[in-house]
Formats: structure tokens, sequence, C-alpha cells
């Protein structure tokens, strides 16, 4: 007479087999045997060129710091880096300023 826990006691060690075999990584390759390679220390040394530096880091804003600081605000008064849309690199800034200057006064009238 069967057990009633066969097909889950068969399903388990299936499990386990394969959750073994997915941990020990692939087979070992055989290696080729024929002729031994030998070389010398002096042989192997070559010229390597060395790896160019790694580019600066960017300068983050002060304003909002998950942010690249951009580059045409600087020179402007109370530059703080605050222009998280970018529209310093679409609008020309002198005009945004004085656009900003007319909408201010406008404001106090």
């Amino acid at each position: 007479r069967r057990s009633p826990h066969t097909p889950l006691a068969a399903m388990f060690a299936t499990l386990a087999l394969t959750a073994t075999l997915a941990f020990n990584g692939p087979a070992p390759r055989a290696v080729p045997r024929g002729r031994a390679v030998s070389v010398r220390m002096e042989e192997a040394v070559a010229e390597v060129e060395a790896p160019p530096p790694p580019p600066p880091a960017p300068v983050m804003s002060a304003s909002v710091p998950f942010l690249v600081k951009n580059k045409n605000l600087d020179g402007l008064v109370g530059d703080s880096g605050f222009d998280p849309l970018g529209l310093s690199n679409v609008l020309p800034i002198d005009w945004m300023v004085e656009a900003e200057l007319k909408h201010g006064r406008v404001c106090m009238l």
C-alpha cells in the first residue's frame, strides 16, 4: 500500500536536487592536452598605457542638490543654481532677467 505523501516527497526531492544543481555553477571544462607553452616573466612584460583620467564630477546645485548646476546661471546676482526646468538652456538669460524685473514692477502697481 502506498503512502498518500509519496507525490509530495517526490516533489520535495526534485526541488532539493534542482536547487543544488542551480547553485553549483557550470560543470568544469576539460583541460586540453597538448604542447605546454611557457612564457618567461621578462617576455610577458608589455607597455600598457595608463587609462585616461575620469571626467570631473559634476557640480551640483545649491538650491536643488540632486540636480546639476546650470552653467548659464553663473555670474548672475543671487545665483543659487535654481533652474529645475532648464529654461536658461532654451531662452536667453538676459531676456528672462528683464522679463522678471518687468513683471515685478507691474505687480507693485
